[in-house]
């Protein structure tokens, strides 16, 4: 039987090892986070049946449109273009922020 100290230990260790795993960036997010939702279902602290419902929620999908269209503007090449145009206003990072 996991007690509710276990639980925090075990979600404390999946998170720690998660965000080691996109700091590092060799394993694609989406996997690593798909890897620990598994690992909180093996250790039941979450139920299977609830794992996905967080899918469902609105910042979640707003989350992927963000990420859609940024890759979109990134392979269009239309962020290149906007850095070449602020470069050209000079090095101060307070000019090209404002």
């Amino acid at each position: 039987m996991v007690t509710a100290f276990m639980e925090e230990n075990i979600v404390f260790l999946i998170l720690s090892i998660t965000l080691i795993f996109f700091v590092w960036g060799k394993i694609r997010y989406d996997f690593v986070a798909l890897i620990a939702l598994f690992a909180v279902i093996v250790f039941k602290i979450i139920p299977a049946e609830k794992a996905f419902t967080g899918f469902a929620h609105p910042a979640i999908i707003t989350v992927a449109a963000v990420m859609v269209v940024s890759q979109g503007l990134q392979d269009s090449g239309l962020i290149d273009l906007v850095a070449r145009w602020l470069l050209k206003l000079g090095n101060n990072f307070f000019i090209i922020l404002w």
